[in-house]
């Protein structure tokens, strides 16, 4: 198996700072190298990034092994603009240049969140959680139908089952 693995995380800033940083990021960086583009102290104005920002942005998916999506319902700043378009256009360049598409689902409410982005929705190459309830209704689901489910016991061990999938696809 390989021992390093390389990934995107495409989501919201806004979610990022708020709860993917404190619930998931330290479980990442062992046996996948998770880059974070929040890391990089992007204004919250999205206005101000400068297209350097933009231009690494699209390197780092270029050179990655797969996108870890991280995208659910939010209020968009103030600044305005719909909640999630930067991280869809990410996730749909993945798509294109052929990178696997791996979406964190905590709830049912999230899961519903994907069931209502179709374009995005039918093309995730897998759903990840740690909540059984979440599996059993992504089974029943015409949405999720052709996608694969890693189900992990707890959180700890979404990098170990992501780099079992990623080395079992390729």
């Amino acid at each position: 198996m390989k021992k390093i693995y390389s990934l995107y995380l495409a989501g919201s800033i806004k979610l990022w700072k708020k709860e993917f940083k404190k619930r998931y990021s330290k479980f990442f960086n062992h046996k996948i190298k998770l880059f974070e583009p929040g890391e990089m102290n992007i204004p919250d104005d999205h206005r101000l990034i400068t297209r350097r920002i933009a231009q690494k942005d699209r390197s780092k998916i270029e050179k990655s092994d797969a996108i870890l999506v991280y995208m659910k319902n939010y209020k968009p700043s103030k600044f305005g603009g719909p909640a999630g378009t930067d991280s869809t256009w990410e996730c749909g360049y993945a798509h294109g240049i052929k990178k696997p598409i791996i979406a964190i689902v905590e709830d049912l409410n999230h899961l519903a969140y994907f069931e209502s982005q179709w374009m995005l929705t039918f093309h995730i190459s897998a759903y990840i959680t740690d909540n059984k309830i979440v599996v059993e209704e992504i089974l029943k689901t015409a949405h999720f139908r052709d996608t694969t489910i890693i189900f992990c016991k707890s959180k700890e061990l979404f990098e170990e089952k992501i780099c079992e999938y990623l080395y079992k696809i390729n």
